[in-house]
């Protein structure tokens, strides 16, 4: 942002000041015009800033639109990637531990839920760098399961459900048009399938608590 901070009152008051009242009189005028110039150029300024800023996001959204093709990895690299000695891997595992054992600390259970990718979900008609191709999002649920399996973390797979949801005719999609995020129906879906789940484990465990008090 540009503003008017630059205009020096000292310096215009000083010269007002040896030329007289008159004097000071005029140069309290001249200060008023020129920081309305300064205004204006401001405004003009920042108009134009923003319509440059405006038209580089169009840009980049019709850049983001459209679909582009991204090298598919080789099988190799991504079994390599997946791999239980991956860096990705074992951080992941290192963080699902650590929550895991912070759950514990407070008497709770850690619930993951796995949450598919645009491939998976026949919706990749927006593909970056950022994205990855179905065998890539298949390895990856594999390792995932693999992690949570080992370390003893129960997963909600929001693949069901959300491909339910669209062979239904309930939502189109799940995720954006333009962008990999979802959109309304896909958090919607997925804050359904997670507090039915939620509602079906407390149930079951009020039902084995009531079964153990009976005994």
């Amino acid at each position: 942002m540009i503003t008017s901070a630059a205009i020096s009152r000292p310096a215009l008051r000083h010269v007002g000041w040896r030329q007289g009242p008159a004097g000071a009189a005029r140069a309290g005028v001249a200060l008023a015009v020129l920081e309305e110039r300064v205004k204006d150029i401001s405004c003009v300024i920042n108009l134009a800033a923003y319509c440059i800023d405006r038209f580089q996001d169009t840009r980049a959204t019709r850049r983001i639109c459209d679909k582009t093709s991204r090298p598919l990895p080789p099988p190799e690299k991504i079994r390599a990637d997946t791999a239980d000695d991956s860096p990705a891997v074992k951080i992941t595992c290192h963080f699902l531990a650590e929550l895991k054992n912070a759950c514990a600390a407070k008497q709770a259970r850690l619930l993951a839920a796995y949450v598919p990718g645009q491939a998976e979900l026949a919706e990749d008609d927006v593909t970056s760098t950022s994205d990855l191709s179905e065998p890539e999002e298949r390895a990856c649920r594999q390792a995932f399961d693999g992690l949570t399996h080992g370390l003893g973390i129960d997963v909600v797979d929001l693949m069901s459900p959300m491909v339910a949801a669209k062979q239904s005719g309930r939502f189109p999609r799940m995720t954006f048009a333009h962008d990999f995020h979802w959109n309304s129906a896909g958090h919607t879906v997925a804050a359904e399938a997670l507090a039915a789940e939620i509602a079906r484990r407390e149930e079951a465990a009020t039902a084995s608590a009531s079964a153990t008090t009976r005994k």
